[in-house]
C-alpha cells in the first residue's frame, strides 16, 4: 500500500475559542489553534467557519511516485489534480472536501510494554498493584486514526477513496457505513449515510483501556456533559472506545486496540448485518452521540455563496 495514514486534519468551526480548551483537556499538546500528538506531531488545526466542517485532511504517502499514480487514477474520472510544494490536492466531489497528499515519515510510536495482569491461572502481577493505580491525569494521544463522516452517496465516496487514492475496504454494512483504510489500521474513514456531508468524529489513539479511562476521568471532571458514549468496544475495527462531543458539535473518540491488517492477502473484506455496526459490548447507543445540527448545516450551506 503505498499511502501510509491520516497525518493532519483541519476542523472548521464558528467560534475558535471555545473549542480550543477541549482540544487541550483532551490531551493534544501545542500551540494557539495547533494541536499536536505525541507520535504524529501537528494533526489538527481549527479555523474559523460559518458551520462546524471537515475543511482538508491530509494523506501520507511514501514517495512522489504516489502522486503519479494518484493523478493517472484522477484523469480516468476526468478529475484535477492540484500541485504545491511537494504535494497534490484531489476533491472528493461528493462531500467536496480537498484531500491533500504529501510525502511524509511514518508515525513510529515507542513501543509499549504490556502490562502484567491477573488472569485466572495466571498470576502476572504478584503481591503488587497495578501501577495504573497511581497514573491519571490528561491523556496523551499518541496519533490521530481516523475521521467519521457522514456523506449523501457512501458508494460514491467510497470507490472514489478507493479507485482514486488507493484506500482498502476493510468492512461495510449495506447502506449504513463502509470502513476504507489507507494504512494498517482496520479504517481511516468510516463513510455513514447522512443528507449532508459533515464530520461526525475525529478519533486519536491511546495506550490502553486504562488510558482511556484515565483520559475521560480528567476530560469529564471538567465539565461532566462532554461524555458521548463509552466506555464499549466497536465489532467493526474491534477497537475499545469512549465518544466525547466539543463545543462545535463535532465528536472526538479516545480508541485503543484497533484491528491491523498488516496483510492485504489475509484480510477479507465482509459485508455485515446492522447489528454489527455499531458495538459489540458497553452501554446502547445513546441519542447524544446522534448530531443535533444537521438541519442548521443544511440550511448554512444552501445560504453559504
Amino acid at each position: 500500500m503505498s499511502l501510509h495514514g491520516m497525518m493532519a486534519i483541519t476542523l472548521g468551526v464558528p467560534d475558535i475559542a471555545a473549542v480550543t480548551p477541549f482540544y487541550r483537556e483532551f490531551g493534544l499538546g501545542g500551540d494557539g489553534n495547533a494541536f499536536c500528538s505525541t507520535a504524529g506531531g501537528q494533526q489538527l488545526t481549527l479555523v474559523q467557519r460559518p458551520w462546524r466542517q471537515l475543511v482538508d485532511v491530509t494523506l501520507g504517502a511514501d514517495s512522489p511516485d504516489d502522486f503519479e499514480r494518484i493523478k493517472a487514477a484522477a484523469a480516468k474520472q476526468d478529475i484535477e489534480v492540484a500541485e504545491n510544494h511537494g504535494a497534490i490536492t484531489v476533491v472528493e466531489p461528493t462531500l467536496r472536501l480537498p484531500i491533500h497528499v504529501a510525502v511524509m515519515p511514518r508515525v513510529a510510536p515507542v513501543p509499549v510494554q504490556p502490562a502484567p495482569i491477573n488472569v485466572p491461572g495466571n498470576t502476572g502481577r504478584p503481591n503488587e498493584r497495578p501501577a495504573t493505580l497511581f497514573e491519571g491525569g490528561p491523556a496523551q494521544p499518541r496519533r490521530l486514526g481516523h475521521v467519521a463522516v457522514g456523506t449523501p452517496d457512501i458508494e460514491a465516496t467510497s470507490q472514489f477513496l478507493q479507485t482514486v487514492l488507493g484506500f482498502r475496504l476493510s468492512d461495510r454494512v449495506d447502506g449504513v457505513v463502509e470502513f476504507v483504510r489507507c494504512s494498517t489500521d482496520h479504517h481511516n474513514f468510516a463513510l455513514a449515510a447522512a443528507p449532508v456531508p459533515f464530520l461526525h468524529h475525529s478519533s486519536w489513539q491511546l495506550d490502553s483501556m486504562d488510558a482511556i479511562g484515565h483520559g475521560a476521568t480528567h476530560l469529564l471532571k471538567g465539565d461532566p456533559d462532554r461524555h458521548a458514549w463509552g466506555l464499549g468496544r466497536h465489532f467493526l475495527g474491534s477497537n475499545l472506545f469512549w465518544y466525547f462531543r466539543d463545543p462545535a458539535g463535532n465528536f472526538a473518540e479516545y480508541f485503543s486496540d484497533i484491528d491491523q491488517i498488516v496483510d492485504d492477502a489475509e484480510w477479507m473484506a465482509r459485508t455485515w448485518e446492522p447489528d454489527k455496526a455499531l458495538y459489540i459490548w458497553g452501554h446502547p447507543t445513546p441519542d447524544a452521540l446522534a448530531p443535533t445540527d444537521i438541519g442548521e448545516i443544511i440550511e448554512a450551506m444552501a445560504a453559504a455563496p
